[in-house]
């Protein structure tokens, strides 16, 4: 059952909540590092990364390469006297130089460090060229004709498609079904423990507790961790003036611990830092650490034992249970429409491409307004029927490499396999009812891991010669298995489960897999899993705090505004000089002066009480002289900003940033 879940969880969890999560785990990050990635930020030079000399030539080289294409599809098509024919292949061209035509046009804006990935996205449309000219001049060879594929053709490969779709949205639709209305506990704690005779590195997580709810879009996380670094530095001996002088060892030890607790409600994050203690022993005295503990401390006492309130940033919030009702309508239009459609057959196997009526019918259905998609004759998978043995697949060839996925379906059993040939590496990953089978082979070792019954069967072999064999007899209540390497054992794994508690242990000893190292690794964990509804509240008194995040873009964008401002001013000033007054408007602006004229990225947006673009007023001079002054304003996103710039520039408004002629 966990692994069902971990699956749902995966799908879900993921889609909903790790963006936030992720952004937490900035924020925590931030308080404490922030420091450190301003200055590598400041010190590194990036003006290399802005060179485009060469991404110049592989434009060029671009636009060539559609203009041959287009010439040469122009020879082959005239010599096609089936219309049908010459339709499909145009298609299929057309999608090519679409591809080269968007390319280029990214291009235009991108820089020589980004060359090499670019090189190979034109190198990958010049090889789709080539492999669909040499198919369609084989087929036309033999007086084929690739593209005719009657109805009666493309109704049965549809209705396989569909039969397959509704295997997996049956499957997908049950967890939704089952999970999308719950809220969720997670309960564990851990130690995990790695060490040598040099260092020992060991995370003791006391407590972990989190709570969520994917239609709410809420979460609680609760945990009492401990961090533990040893080093363990072995003196040496110096041989000075005829006498042997022996250094002591030098022990280092960090030790970090956190009591904290972090809500999400809506877009609303509640950081608590309750308790922590950082510490640093070292044996060495000239290793003073004090000065940095102290710099961290000092921070995290302004907020320990009290609730931070940050609003995450503004974004399109999803409504979970819209969104959840949406991918129902989507599962059900799946259910009874084929999403790809054959295209193209050669030897009996066809090139499946998007079906945009189904696009078009979920793009109505979930968005109320008509597809404005393009039809695609890009080929997604391929297809084929052997006996009832339906095969969709995928396979790409390349110089060094040559991979193939591919999902079978024959008596209501599938199989799902993917190989791999990288020079002289092999792999190959079968998963079909019940079992699993992963082997490799390269030029001295080979693999092969098996899952049939309940049972865990892998062996490794070196020069043909056996290495490592694990034979274990899984189930999900009990497990209890034993390692054995070279006739050595190495460790241990168990596992028990009793209701929704399931408890793990790991024990490896590597010293005779590693030579010249005694590292062990210890590992325990036990999990709960409840389901139900859990609430999570708001605490009262919070701290209010600015999403760090969203402070650095904002910081950023009143840079570029004030940037922005002191060319304007410059412009405005070249104008006053060669006119002897100053433009009505900035719209006046010669273009002697303006080349484009700068814009606020949110112009006319009202944030912070302050309406957003560039404020251009001209005034007379006190002796009546029209056109002789200006003031030039922005507005500021960051409140630092607001309170140090906009407030103390002696203009007439608080919330903006003023400047006024020379």
């Amino acid at each position: 059952m966990i692994f069902y879940w971990r699956l749902f969880n995966l799908i879900f969890n993921n889609i909903f909540m790790n963006a936030k999560k992720a952004l937490t785990l900035g924020l925590i990050s931030t308080l404490i590092s922030s420091s450190y990635f301003s200055s590598y930020a400041l010190t590194k030079d990036y003006s290399s990364y802005y060179n485009n000399s060469k991404t110049q030539k592989l434009i060029k080289l671009n636009e060539n390469l559609e203009k041959y294409i287009t010439s040469d599809t122009n020879k082959k098509v005239s010599s096609f006297k089936n219309v049908a024919l010459k339709s499909g292949y145009k298609k299929e061209i057309w999608e090519i130089t679409n591809n080269l035509k968007k390319l280029n046009s990214t291009l235009k804006y991108s820089y020589d460090y980004n060359f090499t990935n670019n090189l190979s996205l034109v190198k990958e449309q010049a090889q789709a060229y080539k492999i669909l000219k040499s198919e369609i001049e084989a087929a036309v060879k033999k007086g084929l004709n690739p593209y005719k594929i009657t109805s009666e053709e493309q109704n049965r490969v549809e209705q396989d498609i569909i039969s397959v779709q509704k295997d997996i949205i049956s499957g997908l639709k049950t967890y939704i079904d089952k999970y999308s209305d719950s809220d969720f506990k997670e309960t564990w704690k851990a130690s995990f423990e790695i060490s040598s005779t040099l260092w020992k590195v060991s995370v003791n997580v006391e407590k972990y507790t989190n709570i969520f709810s994917i239609l709410r879009g809420s979460q609680e996380s609760d945990f009492k961790i401990k961090i533990n670094f040893e080093w363990n530095l072995p003196g040496k001996s110096t041989y000075k003036n005829g006498k042997y002088t022996k250094w002591e060892s030098v022990k280092v030890s960090w030790n970090i611990s956190l009591d904290a607790n972090i809500k999400i409600i809506d877009k609303d994050l509640y950081l608590n830092l309750r308790d922590y203690k950082i510490s640093v022993q070292t044996s060495d005295k000239t290793m003073n650490m004090d000065s940095q503990i102290k710099s961290v401390t000092q921070t995290l006492d302004k907020y320990k034992g009290k609730s931070i309130h940050i609003e995450l940033p503004k974004t399109n919030q999803v409504n979970q249970a819209e969104a959840i009702k949406k991918l129902k309508t989507i599962l059900d239009i799946l259910e009874t429409n084929s999403l790809l459609t054959p295209f193209k057959k050669i030897n009996n196997t066809y090139s499946l491409i998007l079906k945009k009526d189904t696009i078009d019918k979920i793009w109505t259905e979930v968005d109320g307004s008509k597809s404005n998609i393009s039809a695609s004759y890009k080929e997604i998978l391929k297809y084929s029927n052997d006996n009832s043995k339906i095969t969709l697949f995928k396979e790409i060839s390349e110089k060094w490499m040559k991979w193939k996925v591919s999902l079978t379906k024959q008596n209501s059993s599938y199989i799902i396999e993917w190989n791999l040939a990288k020079w002289s590496d092999v792999a190959l990953f079968t998963i079909k009812n019940n079992y699993i089978n992963l082997k490799t082979n390269s030029s001295s070792v080979s693999s092969s891991l098996v899952w049939e019954n309940n049972a865990l069967n892998l062996t490794v072999s070196q020069n043909n010669k056996q290495i490592l064999s694990i034979k274990w007899a899984l189930s999900l209540d009990k497990t209890d298995l034993k390692i054995n390497y070279n006739s050595q054992d190495i460790g241990t794994i168990k596992s028990t489960k009793k209701d929704n508690n399931y408890t793990y242990e790991i024990k490896l000893n590597l010293k005779d897999i590693i030579p010249d190292n005694d590292i062990s690794v210890n590992f325990t964990w036990e999990y709960n899993l409840e389901t139900g509804k859990f609430d999570i509240v708001a605490p009262k008194d919070v701290i209010e705090m600015e999403d760090p995040y969203t402070a650095q873009i904002n910081k950023a964008r009143d840079s570029t505004r004030m940037s922005n401002i002191m060319i304007l001013q410059s412009w405005l000033e070249m104008s006053y000089q060669d006119q002897g007054e100053y433009p009505k408007s900035l719209n006046d602006l010669s273009s002697t002066y303006i080349l484009n004229k700068p814009k606020d990225t949110i112009d006319w947006q009202t944030i912070n009480g302050c309406k957003f673009w560039y404020i251009y007023k001209v005034s007379s001079d006190k002796n009546g002289i029209k056109n002789q002054k200006y003031t030039l304003s922005t507005c500021f996103e960051d409140k630092e900003n607001i309170e140090k710039k906009a407030k103390n520039d002696w203009g007439t408004d608080s919330l903006r940033w003023e400047v006024k002629s020379y």
